[in-house]
């Protein structure tokens, strides 16, 4: 590779000189669409050169690569939010290589959820440039030339490596899709010719047009401060070094839109009914749109939007999409403006449900519809505090039908309320029955002109336990200053409690120990120079809640085996550490330890009498808090099971002639309690041939003689099993004589 050396004031040259003559981009991108309802996400950027970009969501299968995105069932097409959907997509992107180096730029704006989760609520679009480089030289510092600028000093680490990302609009809350615009890196790099032409798109698989073929390099054209390429350079000793400068770009992503609706937003259309007549005001604010562009054609110059607006709901077309309004007395009325502000004022005949705004733009092919209710007007003429006491007094548009207006759940009559209250809200609103509302700024006169008698509120009556530290929690108002007094009026046979804090809003007290449900009566006094205000509590207290033990899993064991069972518990009042006391309640008795068995675990080793195959023992278990009180029992078990024993099939022997089968097995554990079993068989006919117990012979020798038996089909086996779960299994040697 040949490098060239420059002086670092070189690359300030550098950077003045490269910017060629011809079209200057503006920077960033332009505009957001709307957010599609069916994903969540906005269905287009625009940038400044009316260029708009749709979210890339396959359509079918050969658009995949196009879109490079990667759904959890590829084969199902298309994506379904958000059982079937990539976490993953691109409205834009495009990757530059070197391919000596392998150093790549990145430049993006993509889609994705804010946990890598496809949860609705956590949408987020971010605009990305990356570079990475794995082989330059460990701790050197290198310059980066991009499209949309430079990053001056980048340093690669100990191993070589040089990365840098930059992400605008990840740290913006999920839902939030504007950051994005200031995205410095705009607008949307397109491919072009060998003459520097900006090329024309290409028809992908779904029959849109996109901006490239996504593996195709090109050179390209967009670059606001004219340098359509990636280059780096390192810097050292003063001395800036080009390694290389790339100027093809692929891995293209990019689906085109043109059918960009105006930025349009209905505000309020209200009317006026009198004696005279109907007047309906319409208003709406509209901010200049670009159209969409397709290369190569020239940016367009942002459009002036003009508005008229409709005397009725819109129309819906196919997939709910608006449109004109049909029907008699339908009339369309252009709106004036002043910047991005639009009036319009029709005098109908009868006031319409809603009125449906329409974008009549010259031009305009896809035209934008708003639809908005109609309501009446609200005006509030005083919102006054004074002597505790609010006014409000408000009056309606409709004065030929004047329409109930409320404050809150409180009706006004004859548009006129007096609330008292010992303070005044910040700002009232008042709603009309016909849609309409207004809010004041409340207004006040001086505070010491009428003195407020106090109030007093002690609070909900309660339900407390023995042994709860209950708080009497108070509230009080009136002119300052005021006085609070907690008093014990009520004892339910007790002693009086203690009571903390008797002449603060909260005071507090322990809930005596009681047998049952006892009922003790507070009274709270809140005092000023106008008097007293007195309100009562009543707290019931009950007796104190007793521990819980944990439910304990029934245990299953072997015999000699250590058995250790733990029991857990918790306290409602908090009473703790617990203790607990355990008792075996049926079965063969264990020795337990500890002794007395008074631990949270008891220990024993399972026993059985040889020959048992099974017993099971129960245990029960009480815990008691540290005020004495015990719990319920809880009940568990254990169920010893016999080791198994090991079952050796001796002989098996058939007597053709005498039609006589003799077995002979043993058993590894001697005790007449160990019973072994032949198990039945097929015989040559297909029937099948019942054995039964085998004679003990003593010294766990066993053996069984049947008599009178067809012969054993070809092949058949013999099987013996013990009470004790061993069991062995032998083919049979057949005898003629």
């Amino acid at each position: 590779m040949r490098l060239k050396s420059i002086g670092v004031s070189g690359c300030l040259v550098l950077l003045l000189f490269v910017i060629p003559t011809g079209t200057a981009f503006a920077e960033g991108l332009f505009r957001v669409g709307p957010v599609d309802p069916q994903h969540g996400f906005p269905q287009w950027y625009q940038d400044t050169t009316g260029l708009a970009l749709e979210l890339c969501t396959p359509q079918n299968a050969a658009e995949l690569d196009w879109c490079a995105a990667e759904p959890p069932d590829p084969g199902s097409l298309p994506e379904v939010p958000f059982d079937n959907w990539s976490v993953e997509h691109f409205y834009y992107m495009t990757v530059a290589e070197d391919p000596a180096t392998e150093a790549t730029l990145e430049l993006a704006v993509e889609s994705t959820f804010a946990n890598e989760e496809t949860i609705d609520g956590d949408q987020m679009v971010f605009g990305r440039i990356r570079v990475r480089w794995d082989d330059a030289v460990p701790n050197a510092t290198y310059r980066v030339y991009h499209p949309y600028g430079v990053f001056e000093s980048l340093q690669a680490d100990d191993r070589g490596r040089l990365r840098h990302t930059v992400d605008l609009g990840s740290a913006c809350s999920p839902g939030r899709f504007d950051c994005v615009l200031a995205f410095p890196w705009g607008p949307f790099l397109t491919p072009v010719d060998a003459n520097g032409n900006e090329l024309p798109p290409v028809v992908g698989p779904s029959g849109k047009l996109h901006i490239a073929q996504p593996n195709n390099l090109h050179r390209v054209t967009g670059s606001p401060v004219g340098q359509n390429y990636f280059r780096v350079t390192r810097l050292q000793n003063g001395t800036e070094t080009e390694i290389f400068t790339v100027d093809l770009f692929s891995e293209w992503i990019g689906r085109i839109v043109d059918n960009i609706p105006a930025d349009i937003s209905a505000q309020r259309a209200s009317y006026t009914r009198s004696g005279d007549g109907i007047k309906l005001d319409v208003y709406a604010t509209a901010f200049a749109g670009m159209q969409g562009r397709i290369p190569p054609n020239p940016p367009v110059p942002a459009d002036t939007v003009q508005l008229s607006f409709f005397n009725a709901a819109c129309g819906t077309g196919v997939g709910g999409v608006l449109t004109d309004p049909t029907g008699p007395g339908v009339i369309l009325t252009p709106m004036n403006n002043t910047g991005n502000n639009y009036w319009g004022q029709i005098l109908p005949d009868d006031i319409p449900a809603s009125i449906c705004i329409k974008d009549t733009t010259p031009g305009v092919t896809a035209p934008t519809y708003r639809q908005i209710n109609v309501t009446d007007q609200v005006f509030i003429t005083e919102a006054l505090y004074s002597g505790g006491q609010l006014s409000i007094k408000a009056t309606s548009s409709d004065s030929a039908g004047p329409p109930s207006l409320f404050y809150g759940e409180e009706e006004l009559v004859n548009g006129e309320i007096l609330l008292p209250m010992s303070a005044p809200p910040n700002r009232v609103t008042v709603v009309s029955e016909h849609g309409g509302s207004a809010e004041m700024l409340v207004s006040t006169t001086p505070a010491t002109s009428t003195p407020v008698p106090p109030t007093a509120n002690a609070g909900p009556d309660r339900t407390v336990r023995s042994a709860d530290v209950v708080t009497l929690s108070g509230f009080g108002t009136g002119t300052s200053p005021l006085a609070y007094l907690w008093e014990q009026t009520g004892f339910g046979g007790l002693p009086p409690v203690t009571l903390s804090g008797s002449a603060q809003l909260n005071a507090t007290f322990t809930a005596p120990f009681v047998d049952a449900p006892t009922v003790l009566t507070f009274q709270f006094t809140v005092s000023n120079s106008e008097g007293d205000a007195v309100d009562t509590i009543s707290i019931t207290v009950n007796p104190p809640a007793p521990p819980i033990v944990d439910h304990i899993e029934a245990l299953s064991v072997t015999a000699d085996q250590q058995v250790n069972i733990t029991a857990t518990g918790t306290d409602p009042g908090g009473h703790l550490p617990l203790t607990f006391r355990w008792t075996q309640t049926s079965g063969t008795p264990v020795v337990l330890s500890p002794n007395p068995f008074d631990g949270a675990t008891i220990s024993f080793t399972a026993s059985l009498p040889v020959g048992t195959p099974s017993t099971t023992l129960q245990f029960q278990v009480v815990a008691t808090n540290q005020l004495g009180i015990e719990s319920a029992a809880e009940f568990t078990s254990v169920t010893i099971n016999a080791a198994a024993d090991t079952v050796t099939i001796t002989q098996v022997r058939y007597r053709a002639d005498r039609g006589r089968l003799t077995v002979t097995a043993t058993s590894s554990i001697v005790d007449p309690g160990v019973v072994l079993t032949l198990q039945p068989y097929t015989d040559v006919d297909g029937n099948t041939v019942q054995g039964g117990p085998m004679i003990n012979l003593g010294g766990g020798l066993y053996q069984i003689v049947l008599a009178g038996v067809t012969q054993p089909a070809a092949g058949e086996s013999i099987r013996v099993s013990s009470s004790l779960g061993g069991s062995d299994t032998s083919p049979i040697t057949r005898l003629d004589q």
